[in-house]
């Protein structure tokens, strides 16, 4: 059984992830600010990231399909591309996609359409792929 997780992230040292929502009026799924002593978290980038989804409904929204995800978020962000690219085109941009997997058999297919409108919209795709222990009965 595969199941994915598919978020837009945009992450550098000087991003301010409170900008990100306030600019793009979207609700992050996660973000990583400075804490209390105003050193970074684990001295890594600061972090917004979004899956689509509404925090009521939960900070992690997992798909049967990686195309069905990334094209969920596609329809989403692709009205806000060029708002995007001039605002935050200086920090690191890419969709993160969580690959688990209770075999080694298998995994994500994609359409040429699917290639296509993520190519156009002009970020990296990064794909992390774990091994989840299936859930005893």
């Amino acid at each position: 059984m595969h199941k994915y997780t598919v978020e837009f992230r945009i992450e550098g040292n000087t991003l301010v992830p409170s900008e990100v929502t306030a600019l793009l009026g979207l609700q992050p799924s996660q973000v990583r600010n400075l804490n209390s002593d105003k050193r970074k978290i684990d001295e890594s980038k600061l972090l917004w990231a979004y899956n689509g989804f509404d925090l009521t409904e939960g900070p992690i929204q997992e798909w049967e399909s990686l195309e069905e995800g990334l094209l969920f978020l596609l329809v989403r962000l692709m009205p806000k591309k060029k708002q995007i690219q001039l605002e935050f085109g200086n920090f690191d941009m890419y969709w993160w996609c969580g690959h688990y997997q209770q075999s080694f058999d298998g995994g994500p297919t994609f359409s040429p359409e699917l290639f296509g409108k993520l190519a156009d919209f002009g970020v990296p795709l990064y794909l992390d792929n774990y091994f989840a222990v299936p859930e005893s009965e």
